[in-house]
């Protein structure tokens, strides 16, 4: 297991077990409860959470067409790989994707819209890896 995909596991639960605590702390207010989930959702560190390096899109190009369906990412067209949303926040900011239609932007840049749980944005996966799937 390398470690990017580490780093997303722990990103993946660590939002998870806020939003579980949120369903289950029924005592906590909705200010607190969001402030519970977007601290989660941040690679800085906050209360329980440690900080979390930036990812970076080659480290996710390498990574196998599997982990990378596993892990939350969406098989667009056999080609593009669609970025889940509650990763964004996680990938350095000035790294570029490409959207549905093509167009090439930095992922600051990018619409946070998505269809089940996939921004429409992404990467390709590395030529370098043609064996991916």
């Amino acid at each position: 297991m390398t470690n990017v995909t580490q780093t997303i596991q722990t990103i993946r639960r660590r939002i998870l077990a806020s939003a579980a605590e949120i369903v289950h702390y029924t005592n906590w207010d909705d200010e607190y409860s969001r402030k519970s989930v977007v601290e989660a959702s941040s690679p800085s560190e906050s209360f329980g959470n440690s900080h979390v390096p930036f990812i970076l899109i080659s480290e996710l190009q390498v990574l196998s067409f599997d982990v990378l369906i596993d892990l939350g990412f969406f098989n667009f067209d056999d080609k593009l790989i669609l970025i889940p949303l509650w990763l964004k926040n996680f990938i350095d900011p000035r790294e570029e994707v490409t959207t549905l239609s093509g167009t090439v932007m930095k992922i600051a840049d990018a619409d946070d819209d998505n269809r089940y749980g996939a921004m429409a944005i992404g990467f390709f996966l590395s030529e370098e890896f043609p064996n991916n799937d």
